[in-house]
């Protein structure tokens, strides 16, 4: 028997949106005319960008766009500094407005949305869901930071007149979310990266809540696993999505040990939408969203995306920030390549004794088996490490500093300094 939720769902999507249905029907293995939808969001940004414009000419690529994937690589990488300046908005109403800071980067950056671009979002976000084996009015569980919560920030938005964008954000979290998804939102303060008792308080929250499906960021899923005890039990979790910053190995296998789920992770953004996801026999490699968006790895390791949903804030090359790199496929479990590494950010990079690169996917999978504290690894522009443990460990830094340069490989024990330092958007990072 069809779930009447979610047949309202998908109907009302496809009437409003031909296509959507089948978008949010499968998230993997999805064909699509990446030139030419490329080249749509290549004609905006020509549009609204007349130095794109000049250097796409300069460059010798026709009003028509691109006239092959090869050609794409001439199109200059549009960075931050250009985004946040706004030079990249197209002309055409907005149905939502998106802030994004940005791990370990500075300046906030806002992408409007057309109605068609939230739609198509929504259904990639129904795919991913029904990839983990979630099922319309099944008990979601989502660990989100407090930073983000609704009523948090509804003074300061008011103040602000973001009336549409407040009812936006209400209709996303309480009707549809919350009504229609069964979803619910587990709050929690960056306390839970220094206190054993605050983590241990969300974990049982979550148990509390008995989802099916539990949605959390890697390091709100490491505090969680931290704070598990012999005894404790999820009755009907069947899948663990993480999304928002480096999931490793160590602590995926941990997740699906203790909590007797399998983990999928996603490669999404609030710039971007949902990009990859993870499925059970990728080993942490990203299945592509490519009726979605272009993905391309600079020569530096360097992510670059496009987003081809959003024709207002035209995300034309986007440089992430992130650093990966492609693999061929196909995937253990049959499906075709590309497949996307993401091993961490690009900036910020630390170096073992060997001279070898170590980023935050690498701490994390020689770190966390280790039962260490969490803690902050900081690469200064002198190259110099410097470390940063919670409060709590201030009498014992120097022998934490000594375990952690051991078990890194690091070339001498950093100085450390107790307090941990968690940017506006409550992500905790080993490497910010």
């Amino acid at each position: 028997m069809k779930d009447l939720r979610e047949e309202f769902i998908l109907r009302s999507g496809e009437t409003l949106l031909p296509g959507f249905r089948a978008r949010a029907a499968a998230f993997y293995g999805r064909p699509a005319d990446q030139l030419r939808l490329f080249n749509g969001i290549l004609a905006a940004a020509r549009a609204a960008m007349p130095e794109l414009n000049s250097a796409c000419a300069a460059a010798g690529i026709g009003e028509a766009g691109c006239a092959s994937a090869e050609e794409i690589k001439k199109v200059p990488v549009l960075r931050r500094e250009t985004m946040t300046a706004g030079r990249n908005r197209a002309k055409g109403a907005a149905m939502a407005s998106l802030e994004s800071g940005g791990t370990g980067r500075t300046g906030r950056l806002r992408t409007a949305l057309s109605p068609s671009g939230v739609a198509w979002r929504y259904a990639d976000l129904l795919a991913v869901l029904k990839e983990t084996g979630w099922r319309m009015g099944e008990r979601v569980s989502a660990l989100h930071p407090e930073e983000y919560g609704y009523f948090r920030n509804f003074a300061a938005k008011a103040a602000a007149g973001a009336f549409g964008e407040l009812a936006f954000g209400f209709a996303q979290q309480y009707l549809l979310y919350g009504l229609l998804h069964n979803r619910r939102d587990l709050l929690y303060s960056g306390r839970i990266f220094s206190d054993d008792a605050a983590a241990r308080a969300l974990l049982e929250d979550a148990l509390a809540d008995d989802p099916v499906l539990l949605i959390s960021r890697p390091d709100a899923l490491m505090a969680a696993l931290k704070a598990w005890r012999p005894g404790d039990r999820f009755r009907r979790l069947r899948a663990v999505l993480t999304v928002g910053t480096a999931l490793g190995a160590t602590v995926r296998e941990a997740a699906k040990q203790k909590f007797g789920a399998e983990v999928f992770d996603m490669y999404a953004s609030t710039e971007l939408g949902y990009v990859g996801l993870t499925c059970p026999l990728s080993g942490g490699l990203f299945h592509l969203n490519a009726s979605s968006c272009l993905v391309e790895v600079a020569g530096d390791g360097g992510v670059i995306v496009t987003d081809f949903n959003n024709k207002l804030t035209t995300m034309l090359r986007y440089d992430t920030g992130d650093h990966g790199r492609l693999e061929p496929g196909p995937c253990p479990c049959g499906r075709p390549g590309p497949l996307l590494l993401v091993d961490g950010r690009a900036a910020g990079l630390a170096l073992n004794a060997a001279g070898a690169a170590l980023r935050e996917i690498d701490i994390i999978n020689l770190s966390f088996p280790e039962d260490l504290p969490f803690f902050q690894l900081y690469a200064g522009q002198d190259g110099r490490l410097a470390l940063r443990l919670p409060a709590r460990e201030a009498g014992q830094k120097q022998v934490l500093a000594g375990r952690i340069a051991k078990t890194l490989s690091l070339p001498y024990v950093p100085q450390a300094s107790a307090g941990l330092r968690l940017p506006p958007s409550g992500k905790f990072c080993y490497l910010p």
